[in-house]
């Protein structure tokens, strides 16, 4: 395969079923999804797949702990899960942050540590976050004590200062890694993570939909040139699809059935309750609740509903969207759509 791809393809383009047939005939690859659902739709498949965080906590820093001086003597890692009763350092252990250059921080106040510092070196030094790193990095079972967020952020200055180490861990044990979902990639260790890889010719494929971008990613995806497009959508209505192409600016061409978009008010929206309509909603107000508590079919949020097929119709209950959000919830749909969106980034929307 080549070195690296970027994959830029539309809502329902088939790209989780592409990337299975690809795994079927390239194998020893690693695919990197962001929700446990298409986690065990790969691994469903016979493949492995993961989260970057859950490659990061449980392959990638057990393998490397020892370059990480303050955390030299781990010999495993352990999550620190919050519970109802627990020692004060354990509470206090989840305010520690840890940031890429090794400085680390209390909440807001700088720590009298580092992460290049060694355990032995803070033993006899009185500071008042030590049994808080004490808990993290010197406990009686060796053992490395971390929430995901500590761990992305070990992630994420192992990436800063041993990139080449992580390669060489990755490269013995992966032909290829894909990403998907890679416009969601937020600033920090995981777009970094992407980074690595695409910028060292690791052989890499990143797949994304710009347009879904909802979820807080950056923009180093958006600004990556595509080696391939996929403008079609095997869920999509082609009569939903013109719509989006025709008012939300997006091009996006659909399968060869029929479907309509029709604007509904709120007072008609209890009619389209039929048990057989599905409810998308992106903010609970006030207006809004007793049509969400009340919906008699299954009810989403625009960002829980991201990345489902939903195959009945849908209703999009919300009044001024932004382009990313409202064509995210569009594409969920392989039938109708029925909405009260009146404005599209504040500008009044033409139905025709």
């Amino acid at each position: 395969m080549h070195s690296k791809r970027v994959i830029k393809c539309v809502a329902g383009s088939g790209k989780t079923t592409d990337s299975i047939r690809f795994m079927q005939s390239n194998k020893n690859g690693l695919y990197l999804a962001f929700n446990n659902k298409v986690v065990n739709e790969i691994s469903d498949a016979g493949h492995l797949g993961l989260t970057i965080d859950s490659l990061f906590f449980s392959y990638i820093l057990p393998k490397i702990l020892t370059f990480i001086p303050l955390a030299a003597n781990c010999k495993g890692v352990v999550l620190n899960q919050e519970a109802t009763r627990e020692p004060i350092q354990k509470k206090n252990a989840r305010n520690i942050k840890f940031n890429s250059d090794g400085t680390i921080k209390n909440q807001t106040s700088v720590v009298n540590a580092t992460l290049n510092d060694t355990v032995a070196s803070i033993a006899t030094r009185n500071f008042p976050n030590r049994d808080a790193l004490k808990y993290i990095f010197n406990n009686d079972n060796n053992e490395l004590h971390v929430t995901y967020d500590q761990a992305g952020a070990l992630g994420g200055f192992l990436i800063n200062k041993y990139p080449e180490q992580i390669l060489w861990i990755l490269r013995s044990r992966f032909d290829y890694i894909i990403i998907d979902e890679a416009q969601d990639l937020k600033p920090g260790f995981r777009e970094d993570f992407a980074k690595l890889l695409y910028d060292n010719d690791f052989p890499v494929r990143l797949l994304g939909d710009s347009n879904q971008n909802i979820n807080g990613g950056g923009n180093w995806f958006n600004q990556l040139n595509s080696s391939e497009e996929n403008l079609r959508s095997c869920r999509c209505p082609e009569g939903v699809c013109k719509w989006i192409r025709q008012v939300v600016g997006i091009e996006i061409y659909g399968k060869d059935s029929d479907g309509i978009v029709c604007r509904v008010t709120t007072d008609t929206v209890k009619d389209l309750d039929n048990s057989t309509r599905t409810l998308l909603y992106a903010k609970r107000t006030s207006g809004y609740a007793e049509y969400i508590d009340n919906w008699s079919g299954e009810v989403y949020t625009i960002k829980k509903a991201k990345g489902l097929t939903i195959k009945q119709d849908i209703v999009i209950l919300a009044n001024d969207l932004k382009t990313n959000n409202l064509y995210t919830a569009m594409t969920r749909t392989t039938s109708n759509i029925y909405m009260t969106v009146t404005k599209l980034n504040g500008r009044i929307i033409r139905y025709n």
